[in-house]
């Protein structure tokens, strides 16, 4: 792994700041830093909350297209079935088997992707479980990383710098997260 260096410009003084980081990767730390010159904050996009990506990482994204994908195919063979019973003389039965095939695949389709899911349930459980203290010890660097998200002023300060701040962060030290606003 190369080490880059960068410099980048405060934004409130203007004052050169340098800053090394592996190449393509960011510093694990808080994207909030302190100007050496006029000791304001500032926003620095190299660095990455170690939690915030490991939550974000463990996040899971439940298939709901897919299960609509899957449902319309098989709510119209269903419904086609129906009619086909009711009165198979005036009904194809070609058209039958095929939206029964589409149906079919789809829902294979379907049965692949929550297979996908239940793993990736299961590690978010064991993340969120052992960010609360109830399952394994926490590294240092990720304890120092929850420490800071314990506050809603430094949540705040994120938010306000378009991070992305998962609502379980303000709900574990019972503070309401910001209302979006209209553009």
């Amino acid at each position: 792994m190369r080490e880059e260096s960068s410099a980048i410009r405060c934004p409130r003084c203007g004052a050169r700041i340098e800053r090394s980081c592996p190449e393509g990767e960011s510093i694990a730390g808080s994207p909030l830093q302190t100007c050496p010159d006029c000791g304001r904050l500032y926003f620095d996009d190299a660095y990455a909350e170690p939690v915030l990506t490991a939550y974000e990482a463990a996040e899971v994204d439940f298939p709901y297209i897919k299960i609509l994908y899957a449902l319309i195919p098989t709510v119209g063979t269903l419904l086609y079935l129906h009619s086909y019973l009711r009165d198979p003389r005036s009904q194809h039965l070609a058209v039958l088997i095929t939206f029964g095939a589409l149906a079919v695949f789809f829902d294979v389709l379907l049965i692949i992707a929550i297979g996908k899911v239940i793993p990736k349930a299961g590690r978010k459980k064991a993340f969120l479980d052992a960010l609360e203290g109830r399952a394994g010890e926490l590294s240092a660097e990720l304890r120092e990383s929850l420490e800071r998200l314990s506050g809603k002023d430094y949540l705040d300060a994120l938010y306000k710098c378009r991070v992305y701040i998962p609502k379980y962060f303000y709900r574990r030290i019972g503070a309401e997260p910001p209302k979006r606003q209209r553009r």
